[in-house]
């Protein structure tokens, strides 16, 4: 009787879960990404956006001649600008997400997988060791060396969004952007929604509930570790029923608190709850919240 000897790829289920997703036509969050129009005719410059009259001086290049033609008179076609589908993704990776970090990894993987085989390119912030780290890449090369780093996720620092304090280089102005953080302390927050505010850019803020952050019916069994970033220090709650209720009261009022923030300055806010198990992990249904468009 012989053993065989090759050796069998082992694959990682949420990497096949990942894979399954790509047939669901889903994208990463953002607010200006958008699935190209059939009805749209591509061209050099952009999309083709409609006609505007000639005025004395216009360019001649974007006169439409069959327009012209059918009905006699001057129009110059406009276009759109060209869309490149990035996804610039801005996660807080301080030592307050500690207790976020399975989920959070869950999460970035299926971003990351779905902007690299679906969109143009990934623009990946990092606030971690109270530093900003950021890479740009495309492509679904890239996506084993992306795996390796969010598989293993580093979590360090105490700066989270302060880091963000005089880092500019986030591409063009304009640039939408998809930040996830615990957005604690919420002064940090709104300097940074005011900063963007100022740069014309608008921010998705994303905030991964854990489950007993989301639900009564979730009170965890073992002690809940939180961390103070104003003090840099981290302690353990064991939530009873009723701590738990008044814990879930104020959850609530913090993110009412948030969202009017970021409304107030024309940003927006998703809140959604990350998976409590890898079984949880491998159902779409979880992951839809996450996976919503706005604009």
């Amino acid at each position: 009787m012989s053993v065989s000897t090759a050796k069998t790829t082992h694959l990682d289920p949420f990497d096949v879960f990942c894979r399954a997703m790509l047939d669901q036509r889903l994208v990463p969050p953002s607010m200006r990404v958008d699935a190209p129009s059939a009805r749209r005719a591509r061209v050099e410059l952009g999309d083709f956006a409609g006609h505007v009259p000639y005025l004395p001086g216009d360019d001649l290049r974007f006169l439409d001649w069959k327009a012209l033609a059918r009905s006699g008179q001057k129009r110059l076609r406009t276009f759109d600008e060209a869309r490149h589908r990035r996804l610039v993704l801005v996660v807080d990776r301080s030592l307050s997400m500690a207790s976020r970090r399975e989920g959070l990894s869950w999460l970035l993987r299926l971003w990351c997988y779905l902007a690299l085989y679906r969109l143009d390119s990934l623009d990946f912030v990092s606030l971690v060791g109270d530093g900003v780290r950021r890479e740009v890449v495309a492509g679904p090369d890239a996506w084993n060396r992306m795996r390796a780093e969010l598989v293993s996720l580093e979590l360090a620092g105490t700066a989270g969004l302060d880091a963000m304090t005089g880092y500019a280089d986030l591409g063009r102005a304009d640039q939408d952007a998809v930040i996830v953080s615990d957005f604690s302390p919420l002064e940090s927050t709104i300097r940074l929604l005011d900063r963007a505010k100022s740069e014309r850019r608008r921010l998705l803020l994303v905030f991964p509930r854990l489950p007993h952050e989301a639900s009564a019916n979730d009170l965890p069994a073992g002690p809940v570790s939180f961390f103070d970033p104003e003090t840099g220090q981290s302690f353990e709650v064991r939530l009873g029923s009723a701590l738990h209720l008044a814990f879930l009261e104020e959850q609530r009022a913090w993110e009412r608190r948030l969202a009017a923030a970021c409304a107030d300055r024309g940003h927006a806010l998703l809140v959604a709850t990350l998976p409590k198990d890898e079984a949880e992990a491998l159902r779409i249904e979880t992951w839809l919240p996450f996976l919503v468009a706005h604009r």
